[in-house]
């Protein structure tokens, strides 16, 4: 299922527009690749969130800068009010992206440029993420905008975390903290894809950006366990995969391996009747300790 690009203000009508060998140490680092399939790792299928408040069907609205820019004005922009955890009275979010495929569940934003939050009891008003500043800064990551992601409809976060295609949802609980945090797909290949995430703090009433959750390959968020596993192909015959937890606010690695398949990191031939090397890592204390480094049967 390919999301189909919309430009325009939703439930107003609009016309179609195009969408826009050294060992290996923990963590494994994200980057976009035209790889296979990667390897699976621990617990695949995620679970579903712990929570699931909800949002407003979306609808269209200006900014506030938008109605002293004509520029800004006719740009696609969505309103969706999402509460981020049971309890709670919803935030006011406004995205500037274009909009996708609509299902019963939710909807495909795609091409987001700006992310902000209107003033309510819970968020503060605040600019989450605009392109336009990022290029003006000349950011090394800067984008002209991030791929996008789904935004469920009210009750339907578990269904749009269950979907097997498209972009994930823009809401999940990535530090565990019972409050969702935004995750915005930054880019993708064939077969990795990167993200951008923002974890909410409850004390500033703002979203700050998480840069640790970002260095780690496709993470996969397990909030039973308090575990994040990440992992696919680094590049070649090279695998890698990763579970992390929080420890007191900081990102920690709890193991790591990296895979080769056929072969030795140094490219010899592996011994007969095995079909991969591994190199794998684990916590002890505060530190990683090597605890394999060898040929291994699948």
């Amino acid at each position: 299922m390919t999301p189909r690009s919309v430009a325009c203000l939703v439930a107003v009508s609009c016309s179609p527009a195009a969408a826009p060998s050294a060992e290996v140490a923990p963590p494994a680092t994200a980057a976009p690749s035209v790889a296979p399939t990667p390897a699976p790792t621990p617990e695949a299928a995620p679970a579903p969130p712990a929570i699931d408040a909800g949002s407003d069907a979306a609808e269209p609205g200006p900014t506030p800068e938008a109605a002293a820019d004509p520029e800004a004005a006719s740009a696609p922009v969505v309103r969706a009010s999402f509460a981020l955890r049971a309890g709670v009275a919803p935030c006011q979010f406004v995205f500037r992206a274009g909009v996708g495929s609509t299902l019963d569940i939710g909807r495909y934003l795609m091409a987001i440029s700006r992310i902000e939050l209107l003033a309510t009891d819970v968020c503060a008003a605040h600019v989450v993420y605009d392109a336009e500043v990022e290029r003006k800064a000349a950011l090394a990551e800067a984008l002209d905008a991030l791929q996008g992601g789904f935004l469920p409809n009210p009750g339907k976060l578990g269904a749009a975390a269950a979907l097997g295609e498209g972009p994930p949802p823009l809401f999940v609980d990535a530090n565990f903290d019972g409050y969702l945090d935004l995750a915005v797909e930054a880019m993708s290949g064939a077969y990795n894809s990167s993200s951008r995430y923002w974890l909410f703090e409850p004390s500033t009433k703002r979203f700050v950006r998480s840069t640790e959750l970002e260095v780690l390959l496709m993470p996969r968020f397990f909030a039973k366990r308090k575990r994040i596993a990440a992992g696919g192909r680094a590049g070649g015959n090279v695998y890698v995969s990763s579970e992390h937890e929080w420890v007191k606010g900081k990102l920690e690695t709890v193991w790591s391996q990296t895979t080769y398949l056929g072969e030795t990191p140094q490219g010899q031939p592996l011994p007969r009747g095995f079909r991969e090397y591994r190199v794998r890592y684990e916590r002890r204390g505060t530190t990683q300790k090597k605890v394999f480094d060898g040929p291994a049967r699948r």
